[in-house]
């Protein structure tokens, strides 16, 4: 036949199928929420980044060197441990760059893979007491 239409006895490609026996690696961004952390894994994950907490502080004191209030972050902890996305859900700091410094530390702390092998929802309160930072 010559009117470019393919007929049933005419070549068409294969298509790709996966490979047998190979699980397909589950995307991030759509694994359910069914993953697990428990409130102490979820504290010395954030312990171990501190210092990054600490810089936030620094960036939002007075001219007393005092800076009090809570950022509350939520985030979503991936299969791995990394945190994908995370955002400020409340704010009593009302300071945008202290903010915005807690949101990206927090995007960098490193959590245990949440139990159960999916994605946790966390919701977490950064307090920042009040505490005299001492310039030098």
């Amino acid at each position: 036949m010559t009117t470019g239409e393919p007929t049933s006895s005419e070549a068409k490609p294969a298509e790709a199928k996966p490979a047998e026996g190979i699980p397909k690696a589950p995307d991030p961004d759509t694994v359910p929420l069914s993953g697990t952390l428990t409130n102490e894994q979820i504290q010395a994950a954030v312990n171990e980044n501190v210092k990054a907490f600490d810089g936030c502080y620094s960036l939002g004191v007075d001219k007393e060197g005092k800076l009090a209030g809570t950022v509350t972050i939520q985030a979503t902890v991936g299969p791995l441990g990394t945190v994908n996305e995370a955002s400020v859900k409340n704010s009593t700091v009302k300071n945008p760059k202290v903010e915005d410094c807690v949101r990206k530390a927090f995007k960098t702390t490193k959590f245990p893979r949440p139990a159960g092998g999916g994605t946790v929802m966390i919701t977490y309160p950064m307090t920042f007491g009040g505490e005299t930072v001492i310039k030098k």
